[in-house]
């Protein structure tokens, strides 16, 4: 394995994927938008022939904005149950697999995303508010099943 991005390599990742919102990376496919965002830094995946290994494995708990996800049939269920209703929310990603580029981690440990060739659309494009982890805080209630791995990209 090589060095792992800095944070300020992580952020010029981040960087160059919002610089290509709305367009079309690639084929349009989710790991075009990975792959060559990671290449603008010269950080690259460590086996060309492991097409969904993006680098080095990191904790959920550690990621940090550049870092790549690989979701396998991964489906976020979130439930907010107020005096007046409940609500859910169900996210899918992966259906087998998808790929995407952590923004930001929001105080709650939800994450940002940006990915292409989500929900039809093969463009790059931002998703809010994704929680990996289940569990309970206050009123909300999360559920998660399939995987998601966790990579931090590599400069050979």
């Amino acid at each position: 394995m090589g060095t792992p991005v800095s944070r300020a390599q992580g952020a010029n990742i981040v960087s160059y994927l919002r610089g290509q919102m709305g367009n079309t990376i690639g084929r349009g496919e989710c790991w075009d938008a990975a792959d060559t965002a990671i290449r603008s830094v010269a950080a690259s995946r460590p086996n060309a022939s492991q097409l969904y290994v993006w680098g080095t494995v990191v904790l959920p708990s550690a990621l940090q904005p550049g870092d790549v996800l690989q979701f396998s049939n991964f489906v976020s269920s979130v439930t907010v149950d107020s005096a007046n209703a409940v609500d859910t929310t169900e996210i899918t990603l992966g259906t087998p697999r998808h790929t995407a580029v952590v923004s930001s981690i929001n105080i709650d440990g939800s994450v940002n995303l940006l990915h292409q060739n989500f929900e039809g659309d093969r463009y790059v494009t931002t998703l809010s508010s994704l929680y990996l982890r289940a569990g309970t805080q206050g009123s909300t209630t999360v559920a998660v099943s399939g995987t998601v791995t966790c990579y931090r990209p590599q400069i050979p």
